[in-house]
């Protein structure tokens, strides 16, 4: 039963010129709506107008009616952002946005490479998802017409219907996305990250799992219930556009949330929801952006040589990294966050074996003070080779080592560990 005193979520706008509209128009109806924004965690500092999501509630009895009001509007003056690429083709009805985590791996990150986890013993890559989102707004269009648009890049490309979305061009993945999850109809797909680009925070997976999930609900599909099918389906696509190998667990923090333990083996891969406090959690985890972009392809792709061309040194640091993350998935599900924190840091320690490319100058020097603060453990986000790093606190010592971070140069990304990610209802055993 609908609660008549509770507002009732009607729609997200981009920007507040938008929002004042629909107010006014909602109100020359005699509905009262209520208005609110959050700008998003960001490295840059954000206005709201053009960049950030507006959400606009309804009292609860009046949502059909307001919903009614909003699509009569929208078929006659399509919406607009100030701020970003401008839209053209004209709507059909309400949009559809979903905020998808992105993810901090805290260990075992590599070894979900295809064919890596085949030649070791049911490793392990234990995520957690935070809330620095990829969000995906997409809305119908009267005809077959394909609109991307990136708000973060400030890219756009159109196309006359999906089957059209081929060849070089901008927005490459969410245009193969598009393709392979094809609307049935004309599409316009806004995006915007709130996670740095190039962080190593699994950004453009979310991205992807965000795609994938908003074009689903656009078409009333179900949520998929096999949550593996739709991960290798994701990775496989990214992979086609990055023409390199990729991994698969950056999706499952998009679509389950949590902190999971996804362990590998030739039947498949489980994903296990590991029972972690959240909010301890982020207590012990700083988050560092180094400044500098990176590429986790050419760092995946030099440690997967390495490994498959039979390089000893190298496979004995895999095995490394596999121990260190089945010892800190151990450590987590029985609450010992000290040990956890320790293997998190062994875990690296194997891991600056693997390549070269893994560790840069900065990371060098945020590590060595983040040492001096009483660290328990650091490690480089997704392949390293720049972008962020994260920190692992001993207990009460959370303020202290972000301050000693700050003081050596690093950038802190505030965030909360997000418990639900895209499929709320979809196992994780």
């Amino acid at each position: 039963m609908v609660d008549a005193r509770e507002p009732a979520f009607l729609l997200s706008i981009w920007n507040d010129s938008e929002a004042e509209i629909i107010r006014e128009l909602l109100a020359s109806h005699g509905i009262e709506c209520s208005v609110s924004s959050q700008v998003p965690h960001s490295v840059m500092p954000l206005t709201v107008d053009g960049l950030g999501e507006i959400r606009v509630h309804v009292p609860a009895p009046l949502l059909e009616e307001a919903r009614r009001i909003v699509d009569a509007y929208r078929e006659l003056a399509p919406a607009t952002s100030e701020g970003a690429p401008s839209p053209r083709g004209e709507l059909l009805s309400m949009s559809h946005t979903v905020h998808a985590p992105t993810r901090i791996d805290l260990a075992g990150g590599t070894l979900d490479i295809w064919p890596i986890y085949l030649l070791l013993d049911r490793p392990v890559t234990v995520n957690v998802a935070i809330d620095l989102h990829a969000v995906v707004e997409v809305c119908p269009l009267k005809d077959r017409r394909i609109e991307l648009l990136s708000e973060d890049l400030d890219l756009r490309r159109e196309a006359m219907d999906p089957a059209a979305l081929v060849g070089e061009g901008p927005l490459p993945l969410p245009a193969r996305l598009v393709r392979s999850f094809a609307p049935d109809g004309g599409v316009r797909l806004r995006t915007r990250a709130t996670a740095p680009a190039g962080s190593g925070l699994g950004g453009s997976s979310a991205l992807a799992a965000g795609i994938a999930v908003a074009l689903g609900r656009l078409a009333r599909e179900k949520p998929p219930e096999d949550v593996h099918a739709l991960a290798r389906r994701l990775a496989n696509l990214e992979a086609q556009v990055l023409r390199i190998p990729t991994g698969v667990q950056d999706y499952y923090p998009a679509l389950l949330g949590g902190v999971l333990k996804l362990t590998f083996a030739a039947e498949g891969i489980t994903a296990h929801r590991l029972p972690v406090d959240p909010e301890a959690l982020a207590e012990r985890l700083v988050l560092v952006y180094e400044g500098a972009t990176r590429s986790s392809g050419l760092s995946n792709l030099d440690m997967l040589r390495r490994f498959l061309g039979d390089d000893g040194d190298t496979r004995d640091a895999m095995a490394g990294v596999a121990q260190a993350a089945a010892d800190l998935a151990e450590a987590l599900a029985t609450g010992d966050l000290d040990a956890a924190g320790k293997a998190m840091g062994r875990e690296m320690a194997a891991r600056r074996r693997l390549s070269p490319t893994v560790m840069t100058p900065v990371s060098e020097r945020l590590f060595a003070a983040a040492t001096t603060a009483g660290a328990l453990g650091a490690k480089v986000c997704g392949a390293g080779g720049g972008g962020c790093s994260v920190y692992w606190a001993a207990a009460g010592g959370h303020r202290q080592l972000a301050a000693a971070l700050t003081a050596a140069g690093g950038q802190i990304l505030p965030f909360q560990v997000e418990p639900r990610g895209l499929l709320a209802a979809a196992p994780a055993e």
